[in-house]
């Protein structure tokens, strides 16, 4: 009877162990995918900033996490023929040319800066979508740089504008500023070295749309 009751004490321990080993591998993992700066992150503003003092900084918390939520049910989207990627619709109303276009540039990197801010528990997860989809639709000029518009063919399928895949220098810097704030939300030990992507789109950007003799920003590289 003693031998039943410690077997039986010593089951209970291991299975306790085990429960307890998954809880914290489960909590473990839970803070790897939240960034280390998740939003909010309240700071202290410069003297002579102006900060609205009508609402409660939880109700300006909340205001934008709310936003957030309805920006991402409204422009983030992914393609039909990718699980794995997401890309920031553009076109809504109808108003860009060509009709067919989805997105650009611009807004992609508007799309990966904001999800490396907000850093929640999914956030990890529509960045690296977003960063996937930007490597899948290169310049032509330069594939680390974004061609800067992208449309739906008649398949469906989105591809780089046929014959205008230049690249867009305020997009490209948006994408590079989004993988250093990745970097720092998430580290770059997994799947994508955020940091080696930032080095390497930064330095095509130096490299081809920025005039080094004069010090200036160009429009982008190619025809634009």
């Amino acid at each position: 009877m003693k031998k039943r009751s410690l077997l039986i004490a010593v089951v209970g321990m291991i299975v306790f162990g085990i429960i307890a080993s998954i809880a914290f591998v489960s909590q473990t993992k839970k803070k790897e995918i939240a960034g280390k700066r998740a939003f909010p992150q309240h700071t202290v503003y410069q003297a002579g900033t102006i900060k609205p003092d009508n609402l409660s900084q939880e109700e300006m918390d909340a205001a934008v996490a709310n936003f957030y939520e309805t920006w991402k049910n409204e422009y983030l989207k992914q393609p039909a023929d990718k699980n794995d990627e997401y890309y920031i619709f553009y076109n809504d109303k109808g108003y860009a040319e060509p009709k067919n276009a989805v997105t650009v540039s611009e807004a992609h990197g508007y799309g990966m800066m904001i999800t490396a801010i907000m850093a929640g528990s999914q956030d990890k997860q529509y960045f690296d979508g977003l960063y996937r989809f930007y490597k899948a639709h290169g310049s032509d000029n330069d594939p680390t740089l974004m061609a800067w518009q992208l449309v739906k063919d008649k398949s469906g399928k989105i591809i780089n504008m046929p014959g205008d895949a230049d690249s867009a220098t305020d997009g490209d810097m948006d994408i590079a500023y989004s993988l250093l704030l990745a970097h720092r939300q998430w580290g770059s030990e997994g799947a994508i070295d955020y940091l080696s992507s930032a080095k390497d789109i930064i330095d095509a950007i130096m490299s081809n749309e920025i005039n080094r003799s004069q010090s200036l920003v160009k429009l982008g590289l190619g025809g634009r």
